[in-house]
């Protein structure tokens, strides 16, 4: 299982501790003043960022909603800039999404990171070749394969195994890279 939840709050925590006070969450589904039930990627990463801004009485979480891709996540923030909606972080639902961001930053002549901040999710080796490059909650995805691979392995080796499946959730880790820099380029 990722860890969809504590990585958003970690996320938008790196994002205050870096001074930020208006974080646009990007990527959100439409209607999210109220957390859906599901379980879904998508839920569980607003939950997270929800929970992170609420908990912070000088931040201010605003959701915006966009398709996961980074065509849709530059039209949206281009059109947040040119709606005069102020923000100094953008916490994205995804690194497709977060790079977007930053292509729409970069068409307003908005600073990244002087003026805003961006943190992606997921790790996708392109943030680290974006410029700036891509400060991230990188999921390690090979380590959780190679944990489901071997989990597989021993059912397939031990088929009456009356032992239950267990349930593991992927660690993940926050890679500060350029777009959270607290002095900028």
């Amino acid at each position: 299982m990722l860890p969809n939840e504590a990585g958003a709050a970690a996320a938008c925590q790196h994002l205050i501790d870096r001074g930020c006070r208006r974080i646009l969450i990007l990527g959100t589904r439409e209607g999210v003043d109220e957390p859906h039930v599901s379980p879904m990627t998508a839920d569980t990463r607003w939950l997270g960022a929800l929970g992170a801004v609420t908990a912070n009485p000088h931040v201010e979480g605003i959701p915006l909603p966009c398709d996961w891709n980074s065509l849709d996540a530059r039209r949206a923030v281009v059109e947040a800039i040119d709606a005069g909606i102020g923000f100094d972080g953008v916490f994205a639902m995804t690194d497709s999404v977060a790079l977007g961001a930053l292509r729409g930053l970069a068409d307003r002549s908005v600073n990244c990171p002087r003026e805003v901040k961006v943190m992606g999710f997921d790790g996708v080796l392109e943030g680290q070749l974006s410029v700036p490059s891509l400060s991230t909650i990188d999921l390690g995805v090979s380590a959780l394969a190679a944990s489901a691979v071997g989990m597989l392995m021993q059912r397939i080796e031990n088929p009456d195994d009356p032992t239950p499946g267990r349930r593991e959730v992927a660690e993940f880790t926050l890679v500060e890279r350029e777009s959270t820099a607290l002095s900028a380029p």
